[in-house]
This record gives structure tokens, C-alpha cells and sequence, in this order.
């Protein structure tokens, strides 16, 4: 019965991301505009075709988001910071600490276990990293293919293409820790949705508090607005995407993923 569970959650998570990538790729081809149709359209139609505008706004939206830090992003992700080894252990301690506190939290408030053991925390964390470095792998075969049968004859179609690739990217890190969520912390499917984007929610608040305050902005303090922010991640996803596509050694992963994207 597990074992069905655990499959079901699979397919349905595939089809929400075969779904979602196509109906983007259909407002690409389409310009993000519909044809007219008849003006006996039945309501079943036109509830469709609305369903689809909403979702390539929202992925017409994010593209825009992602290709507008792509201007600055792979430039910061691939800067070293100006840090002592002293100075980033202590973000990526404080960083492993609070991404902790913030799921163990969300844990405790959905399934009501108070004690903490720390083997499936650590378990998720050697599996969420393990899983994207073959995602990042799996990737980088995709590109290839792509780069054979499309690019190599349009080389116009670059740019989009690797705009694409960048949300498949995202979308495959979600997947991967809601699915790690529902399968080690034995949570249900909406279980697992909620506690990604509670914790996420509660990690990005307080990061977002802390920061904010004058001593991030010099000294020491510094360090840890430029790594811990939400703009940080995106640059990171966007600096491993373009790796994937144009980095020509063998993949590294750039950073330890903690109980965050």
C-alpha cells in the first residue's frame, strides 16, 4: 500500500509539471495571445482557455522574472564573495540552523511530534542533494539533445530555449523536496505542499528580518545579505543552469542545499 503511495505521488507531481511545461510552451508558440473562436464557444472552452491564459501570465511572468536576473545573476553567483573561511562558516552554520529550526517548526505544527530526531532530517539532506546533482546531470543530457536536434539549426531559438531550461530547473527542486518531504517525514501529498511552503515562508521572513537590520549592510554583517537572501538562491539556480549548458568539466554542486531551496 506504501508502495502504491508513493508511486501515486510521483505521477501526480509528473503530470502537474508535464502539464504546467506545456501549457507554457503553448503561450510561447502562441505569443501568449489565443485565436478567436467561434461565437458558439461552449462554456467548457472558454473555462479552459482562461485556465491556460492565467497560467502562461504566470510563467510569462516568472521567464521575465528569471531572464531579468540572469543580467546580474551569473555575474554575482560566479564572483567569490569577499569572505574570510571564518566568516562563511558561520552563515552556512546559522543558515544549516535556522532552515532546520524553520521545518522541524513546520513539522511539529502539521503532525504534532515534539521530540526531535535528527536521522530523518539528515536523511533528507543527504537525498535532496544527492537528487539534484543527477537532476543537474539529467539537465545537461536534455540540453545536449536539445542543443543537436533544435539549437544546431536555430541557433536564434538559444536565448528561449535556455529560458526554459532554467524553469524546468525550478520546478524539478520543488518536485524533489515536496516528494523527499511526503516520502521521509511520512506526510501526505498535500501534508508535504504545505509544509514546503510554510517553512519556506517562515525561512524567507526571518531571513528577511535579520538582514534588514544596519549591521548587514557593513562589516562582517554583509556576508550574510549577500548569501542568504532570496535573490542569492535565484542567482545560484540560474549560475548551475548555465553550467549545466555551457560549463564543459564535470559537474559541482555549487553550494550544500540545507532545508531550503
Amino acid at each position: 500500500m506504501r508502495l502504491v503511495y508513493r508511486r501515486l505521488i510521483v505521477g501526480i507531481l509528473s503530470c502537474i509539471f508535464f502539464l504546467t511545461m506545456l501549457a507554457q510552451g503553448l503561450a510561447v508558440a502562441q505569443g501568449l495571445s489565443f485565436p478567436e473562436k467561434q461565437e458558439r464557444t461552449g462554456t467548457l472552452t472558454r473555462i479552459t482557455q482562461e485556465y491556460i491564459r492565467k497560467i502562461s501570465d504566470f510563467f510569462g511572468s516568472l521567464k521575465a522574472y528569471v531572464a531579468e536576473e540572469k543580467k546580474t545573476g551569473l555575474q554575482e553567483a560566479q564572483t567569490p564573495l569577499d569572505a574570510t573561511f571564518a566568516e562563511l562558516l558561520l552563515v552556512f552554520c546559522v543558515d544549516f540552523l535556522v532552515s532546520l529550526l524553520c521545518l522541524w517548526l513546520t513539522i511539529w505544527m502539521l503532525v504534532g511530534v515534539r521530540k526531535y530526531n535528527p536521522s530523518p532530517y539528515l536523511w533528507f539532506i543527504a537525498m535532496f542533494n544527492l537528487s539534484w546533482y543527477a537532476a543537474l546531470w539529467l539537465l545537461r543530457g536534455v540540453w545536449h539533445v536539445i542543443n543537436a536536434l533544435i539549437i544546431s539549426h536555430q541557433p536564434d531559438l538559444e536565448p528561449l530555449l535556455l529560458g526554459q531550461l532554467t524553469l524546468c530547473a525550478f520546478c524539478a527542486a520543488v518536485i524533489l523536496y515536496v516528494w523527499l518531504l511526503a516520502r521521509i517525514f511520512q506526510l501526505q501529498l498535500f501534508g508535504a505542499i504545505k509544509a514546503f511552503c510554510i517553512s519556506h515562508v517562515v525561512y524567507v521572513l526571518l531571513v528577511f528580518f535579520f538582514v534588514s537590520l544596519p549591521y548587514f549592510n557593513q562589516g562582517p554583517g554583509r556576508v550574510f545579505k549577500e548569501s542568504l537572501t532570496l535573490r542569492a538562491a535565484v542567482h545560484t539556480y540560474v549560475a548551475e543552469v548555465n553550467e549545466v549548458a555551457y560549463g564543459m568539466g564535470t559537474l559541482a554542486l555549487r553550494r550544500i542545499r540545507l532545508f531550503h531551496l
